[in-house]
């Protein structure tokens, strides 16, 4: 049961891969942060849900994969945030540096799950990197058309 919950997320998130990078695509870099909110609230709900509400888990776990789907918008963005001549290094300093964080998140995480918070400590902290995660985002800048702008000058 638990493997059908986690592959429905996947499903969510193959979907919200392509939703978020079409809206980022269209509206902006940034508008998928709306996505990485919307995660902290899904885990939230997900949080709320006992172990006999399978139906709602599956809804949920959907949901939850469809918000997560914001990080497609990514490696566009990365390498816009950089200068062009760093286009191909900027997704790697990225991507790789989000690697050596869960490097040490992982395991802290999963000790906070050995203590007396449990799964919902785990949670939490969930909810707490995806709201740290939106916020820092709103402050980055937009990059959607710049390099269009910068040819019409």
């Amino acid at each position: 049961m638990a493997g059908g919950i986690y592959s429905l997320q996947g499903i969510g998130q193959l979907i919200g891969y392509n939703i978020w990078g079409f809206i980022s695509d269209r509206f902006g870099r940034k508008k998928p942060l709306i996505g990485m909110a919307l995660s902290a609230v899904f885990v939230f709900l997900f949080m709320r849900l006992g172990a006999g509400d399978i139906v709602q888990l599956k809804i949920v776990s959907v949901f939850l994969g469809f918000a997560v789907g914001f990080s497609g918008a990514w490696g566009a963005y990365y390498t816009e945030l950089f200068p062009q001549k760093f286009s191909a290094l900027s997704s790697g300093i990225s991507f790789n540096g989000g690697r050596i964080i869960s490097t040490f998140a992982i395991p802290a995480i999963a000790g906070l799950g050995s203590t007396a918070m449990g799964m919902q400590g785990i949670f939490m902290v969930s909810m707490a990197v995806f709201v740290a995660g939106a916020v820092i985002w709103m402050f980055l800048p937009e990059t959607y058309r710049k390099k269009e702008e910068a040819h019409k000058e």
